[in-house]
């Protein structure tokens, strides 16, 4: 279709002016139902595009029945490659339209009159074929109940111009408006996505560089796990669950998504504190910089830069938007309702006026592969996607959660890119119409990461922070992956540099402590019970397993919203750190949830004694109160807490009978446990008790056999490990140990002093790195007596030689099972025995041959061996037998045995013949096969 230029368009104007000035003035002035024979309603175009004409046809002069209206077109909007998306209204019953004259026709146009009336018709039904579970909204102010879906008002596109001049000024001037539309919305991007770390925490330095969390791709949302609002964070996670399975990707492969023409829709997911806001900033500010939207961001830098600047230009328009900033209504009225221009754009451009936001939003309509939304923290909304929602058009009106609803599920802009943030129950919890295919969470900092950013927001004393960090607290580590927790951990040792924390219990005292001391707080005077009313609210939050509160919430136990979300902490004087306590407005929660266990386990500690008893009995040892219980263990025992940090806290009543009632219960439940994960979770609470006369009197082993540990597990069972004295055993096999967990294992023993009669790491294939933190590990450990087990360890040169760089010492060193060793494998197992004082030795079913016993004899000249085992080797054959003779002489061999070696006469022979002067005082457990090789193993005994 022939699309015709400016002039024949200002002709055609002109023309319908002049025709339209020829009319009789009855039909200038009054626009009746019999005049009107077709409607027309004004295409949405780019600037200078063509007019779509819209008919509404069969409306009788006097009346509006069932079979004179038999179609009402709803606007069409073009869409570039997409065609047209109509919404039928059909079969409107009398009884719904009383009175005729209510509904008018939307952009009515008489054949040569352009006037418009406006058809409002309110959905009773929904038009969405989807649906979910119904869940009631949040109950605060202004809150309704989801059981319906929200009403739609069909609304008005921009209305068209009242004649030729406006006409042409228009077209003239749209394209300028646009470019204004454009350049604000990107340019807000831009200055509302700058991140500084350390920003609310103005003690500490801000970094010259970035970091970021590992990124997994989790497939698991799709099949409902992870849908409760309160679990575990990943840091207390003490055993692989469901919610670790996933994907590791790298940060260009997010970026190859966002990239990606076929991925539309992309979520964000982490825990409270994990950096989804900040990767979302870095993001949007990446895609302004790589596509040169913004002159000021030229010169930026930064990872997500550098990777985006590699893909193709294709982004012009980048909107950064909170879902808490946004407008709420629930459309209960049509003056109340909201049209996506008025949500997404109108609330917050200041001194625009409607038509160029009106035309800044048709050209994103008719643009929308070119535009990306970031949507910063659905798990922050103030309302609900749950439940029916009907369809709408692009400017219909309606509540804030249709609308969202709408652009989720793709019905508005469809080809837009749709990036979201959110806690992930969030996510694991919407309706499947809603889900993202594509969806990224956040695994927390790297150790390398971790120690870069610990040191660099300390300045002059980051270094000397993290040698006590990880000599005197290793295990906080661990919880420092979560960028939130780093900051608050370095806080600690800034505020406390002499005696920095050591433990999580330690570390959240005097955060709280700052808080309750800082000037802001100085001048509240119902401060201390308003925390003590927080402290209530947290348990019974987390007793009903939610992290969400609304204002209702607070209302019942004596909180004010405003005082709440004033909650500032600051440490006195100096304004070093200025972090909310509790987010949200009318949802409300804490800035991580371990803000909430920490004041959980206060209230409990502060209960009268008989409630105090019946809760650790009947309560404290479900799964979700096991981070509470390291608090409260932390909390009774700990006396490394200053009694200054909890005397504003909790009044220990009661504290001896509360040690000991806490301390029988514990005793008891380490004595039942069967499960590993409950073990584990009992070890971090001794942790956090730090009561070394605890810890001995209730851990003399550690066994597990075919568990799978997080780093948090690990850190558990090492801290108390650390505070043991002495074990009998420590047995994990096939226990899938990898290279991270070992080195959780040599950072918590470093130093102890600890003792080991018997290590087991049996059936854990693990590499070399892990090998080398292995042989570090043992060389913390203070004993002589050492049985070390590393059986079906898929052991070979390199593993070996990673484990001997450390200098320890071993009793016994059985590597049965390995039979990759080969000859150079052997050559250094035999140092290892010489260079550990080896006394007994076991190469079970190992492949052992010639070559390799020979390796292993040249590399023990030195070596002293109560006993040698060499059973199962069926491919030594005389020569390595012969070679085993040799062994036995010159390491001094009191017990050998050889079972199952298939050894003949020949191979008797030649060991004889080596063992001359050998004084074996035991040879019962050598078997051979024929009479003769029977008479020669007499002839040598």
């Amino acid at each position: 279709m022939h699309t015709p230029d400016f002039e024949t368009k200002t002709k055609l104007f002109i023309s319908y002016r002049d025709k339209y000035n020829r009319l009789p003035d009855s039909r200038k002035t009054s626009i009746t139902d019999s005049q009107i024979q077709e409607v027309r309603a004004e295409q949405i175009h780019e600037v200078h595009t063509e007019k779509v004409v819209q008919n509404v046809t069969n409306i009788d002069e006097t009346n509006i029945t069932d079979s004179q209206i038999q179609e009402v077109r709803a606007e069409k909007i073009h869409k570039i490659y997409a065609g047209k998306v109509v919404q039928n209204v059909t079969k409107i019953d009398e009884t719904v339209i009383t009175n005729p004259k209510e509904v008018h026709a939307k952009h009515i146009y008489a054949e040569n009159v352009n006037i418009a009336k406006v058809v409002n018709i309110i959905h009773d039904q929904p038009s969405s074929s989807f649906s979910s579970p119904p869940q009631q909204r949040p109950t605060g102010a202004g809150a309704h109940p989801n059981t319906a879906p929200d009403l739609v008002y069909i609304g008005d596109a921009l209305p068209s111009p009242s004649g030729v001049l406006e006409k042409v000024s228009r077209l003239i001037h749209k394209g300028r408006r646009v470019r204004k539309f454009i350049d604000y919305f990107n340019k807000r991007t831009w200055e509302e996505t700058e991140v500084k770390v350390a920003e609310n925490y103005k003690k500490l330095n801000e970094p010259d560089f970035e970091v970021h969390p590992q990124l997994k791709k989790v497939p698991n949302f799709f099949g409902g796990q992870m849908a409760d609002e309160y679990k575990k964070e990943k840091e207390f996670a003490v055993t692989e669950g469901s919610e670790e399975i996933g994907e590791g990707i790298t940060i260009n492969e997010l970026v190859e998504q966002l990239s990606n023409e076929s991925c539309k829709y992309i979520a964000i997911a982490g825990q409270a504190g994990s950096g989804k806001t900040t990767i979302m900033k870095r993001m949007s500010r990446s895609v302004v910089v790589a596509n040169d939207l913004v002159k000021e961001a030229r010169k930026a830098e930064g990872t997500f830069r550098q990777l985006f600047f590699r893909k193709k230009r294709q982004f012009r328009f980048v909107h950064h938007f909170g879902f808490k900033d946004m407008s709420v209504s629930y459309a209960t009225r049509p003056e109340e309702a909201l049209s996506p221009c008025d949500l997404l754009f109108g609330k917050i451009a200041p001194g625009f006026q409607n038509l160029e936001l009106e035309e800044g939003y048709e050209w994103v309509i008719e643009h929308d592969s070119e535009c990306i939304f970031f949507f910063d923290g659905l798990d922050q909304a103030m309302w609900d996607l749950h439940g029916n929602h009907n369809k709408m058009n692009y400017f219909d009106k309606s509540s804030t959660t249709t609308i969202i609803y709408n652009i989720l599920t793709r019905n508005l802009f469809p080809r837009a890119k749709i990036v979201i943030s959110s806690r992930e129950h969030k996510i694991a919890s919407l309706p499947l119409e809603l889900r993202p295919p594509f969806i990224t969470a956040l695994a927390g900092l790297d150790r390398e990461d971790i120690k870069k950013l610990f040191i660099a927001v300390l300045g002059e004393s980051g270094e000397e922070s993290w040698n006590k960090l990880t000599v005197q607290s290793p295990s906080l580590i661990q919880f420092s992956s979560v960028p939130l927790f780093l900051l608050l951990t370095a806080i600690v040792h800034k505020f406390n540099p002499a005696n920095p924390p050591d433990t999580m219990t330690d570390v959240m005292i005097q955060i709280l402590h700052i808080f309750m001391r800082c000037d802001h707080a100085e001048k509240r005077k119902n401060m201390k019970q308003d925390v003590r009313k927080l402290m209530e609210m947290s348990f019974e939050g987390t007793k009903e397993k939610r992290v969400i509160f609304t204002i209702d919430d607070l209302e019942k136990f004596g909180l004010h919203s405003d005082e709440v979300r004033d909650f500032i902490i600051k440490v006195p004087g100096n304004n070093m750190l200025s972090q909310h306590l509790m987010e949200g407005d009318n949802l409300m929660f804490f800035s991580h949830q371990i803000l909430q266990e920490i004041l959980a386990s206060l209230y409990i500690a502060n209960m009268d004694l008989a409630t105090f008893k019946s809760f650790i009995t009947e309560e404290i040892h479900i799964d979700h109160w096991s981070v509470v219980l390291r608090f409260l263990c932390g909390t009774i025992f700990n006396k490394d807490i200053r009694t200054e940090f909890l005397k504003d806290l909790t009044t220990v009543i009661d504290r001896k009978e509360k040690e000991a009632l806490l301390r029988e219960n514990l005793k008891a439940k380490i004595s039942q446990c069967t499960e590993a994960y409950q073990k584990l979770e009992l070890f971090g609470a001794l942790y956090e008790a730090n009561d070394a006369e605890l810890i001995q009197s209730h851990v003399q082993k550690i066994n597990f056999e075919n568990e799978s540990f997080t780093a948090a597990g690990m850190y558990a069972m090492s801290s108390v490990m650390r505070r043991c004295g002495h074990l009998e055993q420590f047995r994990l096999v096939k226990c899938g140990l990898n290279a991270e967990l070992m080195k959780c294992l040599d950072l918590n023993l470093k130093g102890s002093g600890l003792k080991v009669s018997k290590i087991d790491i049996s059936g854990n294939q693990m590499n070399e790195e892990a090998f080398k933190s292995l042989g570090s590990a043992l060389a913390g450990i203070d004993g002589k007596e050492i049985e070390l087990k590393l059986q079906m360890c898929g052991l070979t040169k390199e593993k070996i030689n990673a484990l001997q760089n450390s200098r320890f010492k071993l009793d016994k060193l059985v590597v049965s099972g390995n039979k990759n060793l080969g000859s150079a494998g052997f050559a250094e197992v035999g140092k290892v025995v010489t260079q550990c004082h080896v006394k007994e030795f076991e190469a079970w079913n190992c492949k052992l041959t010639a070559e390799g016993m020979k390796a292993f004899r040249e590399n023990t000249l030195n070596a002293k061996l109560d006993k040698l085992v060499v059973s199962g080797n069926e491919n030594l054959g005389s020569a390595g037998f012969a070679e085993v003779g040799k062994v036995v002489t010159q390491c001094h061999v009191k017990e050998f045995e050889a079972r199952n070696c298939n050894l003949r006469a020949e191979g008797m022979k030649a060991f004889r013949e080596n063992t001359l002067n050998a004084k074996v005082e035991s040879v019962n457990k050598i078997n051979v096969t024929s009479k003769q090789d029977k008479r020669e193993c007499e002839r040598w005994k």
